[in-house]
């Protein structure tokens, strides 16, 4: 059997109507911030990184799924260490924001997909890596967790 790697921290919500809330975010909830985000948003450090990659055993030839990416802030420093990236958010504006980010930045290996995570027709076994930054909290995570499972 080959190794796949795959990270997934998962928090426990505290209450129904917590997991609730997240379930039904708003889907332009973030409109009109992308930009703030990209600019504002302390990057994830380039150990973190590093270590993550190390960790999970990347091989370089593998493809990358990064979900609720936003404007490309674990999309882009992750994006050299693989063959193909798959990145997905909700809101039309962050992926436009991390297009425009990876031009700037050659970074030419992106797909951009518009979309929830749950939503995402990924196939089976792609990817060697899934990714979620600081949002797994709005998303259903039962249901992303089984999907992240199937795609790796």
């Amino acid at each position: 059997m080959a190794h796949r790697a795959g990270i997934l921290i998962v928090r426990r919500m505290e209450s129904p109507r917590d997991r609730q809330q997240a379930v039904n975010f708003p889907a332009n909830a973030f409109a009109g911030t992308a930009d703030y985000y990209l600019r504002y948003r302390t990057p994830y450090p380039d150990a973190l990184v590093l270590d993550l990659v190390k960790r999970a055993r990347v091989t370089g030839g593998g493809w990358l799924l990064d979900l609720a990416c936003g404007p490309g802030r674990a999309t882009l420093p992750l994006a050299r260490s693989f063959a193909k990236v798959w990145a997905n958010d909700l809101e039309p504006e962050m992926i436009a924001v991390g297009k425009a980010a990876a031009a700037r930045n050659g970074v030419a290996n992106v797909q951009w997909f518009t979309g929830r995570a749950e939503e995402l027709a990924a196939p089976d076994g792609a990817f060697e890596l899934v990714t979620i930054g600081a949002a797994f909290h709005r998303l259903d995570q039962p249901r992303v967790a089984a999907l992240a499972r199937r795609w790796l």
